[in-house]
């Protein structure tokens, strides 16, 4: 189910930048939403768009909230930190106003909205989401099975190379924030590649709706960590074992990419 560029998207676009530039708290889109305006000519593929921030903004988190809610978003969850209770390490947003099959189906809908605080470790800066849907109903809690993890180099995140841009198909005063450098191929390697489902005429034509990415699975990252507790990242032994094996995951994925035809 995408998202094509359409009012309701120009309006969550413009609410996002006024909240974030109204708290006065650094952020970035990520994830597919960086996807879309990078190759998918303003459409996200899998219609939500995911925020990111610093985990240091945890001080803005509640006053983020009270400006979504006051701008018609409502917070579904929030990822608790079990050592630090009033901070948060995630929490997700959904319209107030109903949304339609039609809406739906015409793929022009007000998204649902991921805010992730990134929590940096040795160079590392890590996100997480509540990855066995623990957390329902509005709730400010610890997930039971603890924190799934996925990094980037803290350097690529830095505020000094995030820059508002526009958004294909979305006039160019409702800006958007994002990286300047490259972050996609950390989560889906080979993103920027196209197959062509269609034998390639004479003429050398271009079929756009018959493209699709050489990669498509969901993302990864070579820095992955489960920790049960937040105290957990204490424990370097611990994490660094978690980082071999991801970093195995990881090598192990990029040569079935390179395999497939």
């Amino acid at each position: 189910m995408g998202l094509k560029p359409c009012k309701k998207l120009q309006k969550t676009l413009q609410i996002i930048d006024y909240v974030f530039r109204y708290t006065r708290t650094d952020y970035w889109i990520h994830f597919g939403a960086l996807i879309a305006i990078a190759k998918k000519d303003g459409i996200i593929p899998d219609g939500d768009i995911d925020i990111c921030t610093y985990y240091e903004s945890n001080n803005s988190w509640e006053r983020i909230v009270e400006m979504f809610k006051r701008k018609g978003f409502h917070m579904t969850k929030a990822l608790q930190n079990d050592i630090e209770p009033n901070n948060i390490l995630y929490c997700g947003f959904n319209p107030n106003e109903a949304q339609t099959k039609e809406d739906y189906d015409r793929e022009e809908f007000m998204p649902h909205m991921c805010l992730s605080f990134w929590y940096e470790h040795k160079g590392i800066r890590y996100y997480c989401h509540d990855q066995n849907r623990e957390v329902t109903g509005g709730q400010v809690k610890v997930p039971p099975s603890g924190y799934f993890f996925k990094g980037f180099p803290a350097e690529l995140v830095q505020k000094k190379y995030l820059k508002r841009v526009e958004w294909p198909g979305i006039p160019g005063q409702y800006k958007i924030s994002a990286p300047l450098l490259p972050m996609l191929e950390y989560m889906y390697p080979g993103w920027i590649y196209n197959q062509q489902r269609y034998i390639v005429d004479k003429k050398n034509t271009v079929e756009t709706d018959k493209l699709r990415d050489l990669c498509r699975t969901g993302a990864s990252s070579p820095y992955q960590v489960h920790v049960q507790s937040m105290n957990d990242w204490k424990n370097e032994a611990y994490i660094n074992q978690q980082l071999e094996e991801s970093r195995r995951q990881w090598d192990a994925k990029i040569k079935t990419i390179i395999k497939k035809p």
